[in-house]
């Protein structure tokens, strides 16, 4: 949060925490960046379809299957808290992707934070993938993963780490 010192916590605290943060009386924007798939893709058959960003180095990490349907469904009721809360400034949410790491390569959910963090602050030196260019194909539509729910929150930004 700010410039705190990256931090786990479970659920249920960080929907406080976050609550919390939506209900402050702030000018600037409380940017929130999960690392979850944030919007989806549908084929012209109105089928799921992978998104440009969902397979990297014949890897595939895609929206529909594996755990990424489980972490919507918890972003949907991050988000739906946040949503109720007495909202006093603007969220803007965006897509934090830090899979795809090396086999053997430890894990740190806090390293990661930082990794998406730096990218946010320096978005020069980031790979971010623009809402638009989440289509593998022209006739793909993307969607908010939370459209189903009536939490349609746009599309966010894709930030690698």
């Amino acid at each position: 949060i700010g410039d705190d010192e990256p931090m786990e916590v479970m659920f249920s605290d960080l929907v406080k925490l976050a609550v919390k943060q939506a209900g402050k009386d702030a000018k600037e924007p409380l940017n929130l960046l999960l690392e979850a798939p944030l919007a989806v893709a549908f084929d012209r058959h109105g089928n799921p379809t992978r998104r440009s960003t969902d397979v990297q180095n014949r890897k595939s990490r895609l929206w529909y299957i594996q755990p990424a349907p489980a972490l919507i469904v918890a972003c949907g009721y991050l988000l739906r808290a946040i949503e109720d809360c007495q909202m006093q400034r603007n969220v803007r949410l965006f897509e934090g992707f830090v899979s795809f790491k090396s086999k053997g390569a430890k894990s740190s959910h806090v390293g990661d934070v930082a990794k998406l963090r730096a990218a946010v602050r320096y978005p020069a030196e980031a790979h971010i993938v623009d809402p638009e260019d989440l289509k593998r194909n022209a006739d793909d539509k993307i969607v908010s993963a939370f459209a189903f729910a009536k939490m349609n929150f746009g599309i966010p930004p894709v930030i690698f780490a």
